[in-house]
């Protein structure tokens, strides 16, 4: 999957109405509704701010998404030098 095509974690929490982000994270059985800034760091600022438990989720799951991607990584080597590419399967 391309990285253009990849959803971030991040939006699961957000619900785009007329061109703004509105939080969907429950409290007390009411649904948040704020409107943060309409970009990633800042929705992502948002839910470390005010959601803590709902960003472990979000942050634990880009570490693990990052840490398998990498793990399937290599660097092509010859004889005589290193390729600075990395080869991933």
């Amino acid at each position: 999957m391309s990285a253009k095509g990849k959803k971030l974690e991040v939006f699961n929490h957000f619900k785009k109405v007329k061109g703004a982000f509105l939080c969907q994270v429950e409290e007390s059985g009411d649904v948040c509704g704020a409107k943060p800034a309409d970009n990633t760091l800042n929705l992502k600022r948002y839910l470390e701010r005010h959601h803590v438990d709902i960003f472990k989720s979000v942050d634990k799951a880009k570490t693990s998404q990052t840490t398998a991607s990498n793990a399937t990584c290599k660097q092509e080597t010859s004889k005589f030098f290193t390729v600075k590419k990395l080869l991933c399967q």
